[in-house]
């Protein structure tokens, strides 16, 4: 369940400086749960495709804009929400065929870098705002709190 406080939050404007940051964060995050040094490049590689797509097309580089990245955990996956303040609904299942006119265009590609290295993603309209979950499993070995012990280690 995820009814806990995120272990980690980043909110910032939207900006592309903070694209770094938060592609840093989800590496140092997914190696304290134990994921391998390839898998943690992976999932921080979609979490900076996915912080790049909110600050870019979901709040158009309005700096006013936040982009909300939040990390989680379970006892079996770790999780990550990525979420801009767009106010137009965005539809991920149009970019994934890179054929045609669309294998010429650099739109798309990150959900396509998302696709391939994140076994397991969602999106959500939030209205106004777009809500995209990756997650993948996690090995047993964590250096970070489960779920169930997050409150009881005041997390």
């Amino acid at each position: 369940m995820l009814d806990e406080k995120p272990l980690f939050l980043a909110e910032f404007g939207s900006d592309m400086t903070y694209v770094n940051m938060a592609q840093n964060l989800a590496r140092e995050f997914c190696t304290l749960c134990g994921l391998s040094e390839e898998e943690s490049k992976n999932y921080s590689t979609s979490v900076r495709e996915l912080t790049i797509n909110a600050i870019r097309h979901g709040n158009k580089l309005n700096s006013k804009k936040r982009v909300k990245v939040e990390f989680y955990q379970t006892s079996r996956e770790v999780i990550t929400f990525v979420q801009d303040e767009g106010e137009q609904r965005f539809n991920p299942y149009n970019y994934f065929a890179a054929t045609g006119e669309n294998a010429l265009s650099d739109h798309g590609r990150g959900l396509i870098f998302v696709e391939l290295y994140t076994p397991g993603w969602t999106y959500v309209w939030i209205n106004p705002g777009n809500r995209f979950k990756i997650y993948r499993e996690k090995p047993q070995a964590s250096l970070l709190p489960n779920e169930g012990q997050l409150g009881q280690q005041g997390a």
